[in-house]
């Protein structure tokens, strides 16, 4: 009802409308279903569609094309992309705020507002919401509850950042790169049923 508190306040927008959403094709419980296997197993499958994580009130989609995940949105504040840069030191609080306050003029975009501003190239922008993307992603490897849904062959909005993503690559280097700040009970949970070798599965 009042447009001009909205910056204060996290906004989310999905990768699907409403309408969009239907059953789920798969569903399960992460606690059962470590994430990096789950993210492993949609790629050995070449699996087209958008996978859904709620944990409490986190949410993250991550949507798929042919077993890679290209896109990944979170509902945390520390994750959208003002912040992100802020943290990152590309912009500082104060250039954020000023943002901040003429966003609506660009349908709520951030890019296209810090761009506008001359804050940012748009070649350091894509740059940045590209390690942004890498970085949800990498967070949700380690969630130890809550569940999951896979909507296969859903349709993924136009004109939302892509990037190339190698799952074996990126889980295997996310898990030893984290591997020596777990519980050795939490690594074995995390590498449990996950296979990295898409040749041992061929056969």
């Amino acid at each position: 009802q009042y447009p001009e508190l909205s910056r204060h306040i996290s906004e989310y927008t999905p990768t699907l409308d409403v309408e969009e959403i239907r059953h789920p094709d798969k569903r399960g419980v992460l606690a059962l279903e470590a994430p990096a296997g789950l993210m492993l197993s949609l790629a050995l499958t070449n699996e087209t569609g958008l996978l859904v994580c709620k944990s409490g009130n986190q949410r993250k989609e991550v949507f798929f094309k042919d077993g890679q995940p290209v896109h990944v949105t979170s509902n945390s504040t520390n994750e959208l992309l003002g912040e992100y840069l802020v943290s990152e030191g590309v912009i500082d609080r104060k250039q954020l705020d000023s943002a901040l306050e003429i966003l609506p003029r660009f349908d709520g975009h951030m890019g296209d507002t810090l761009v506008a501003l001359g804050m940012v190239s748009a070649v350091d922008l894509f740059r940045a919401i590209a390690e942004q993307i890498r970085m949800r992603f990498r967070e949700l490897l380690f969630w130890h509850d809550g569940i999951y849904e896979f909507y296969r062959d859903a349709v993924f909005r136009p004109n939302r950042p892509e990037i190339a993503l190698d799952p074996f690559r990126f889980v295997g280097e996310s898990l030893a790169k984290a591997a020596h700040t777990l519980e050795p009970d939490a690594t074995l949970s995390q590498l449990k049923d996950v296979v990295v070798d898409r040749t041992a599965m061929a056969d």
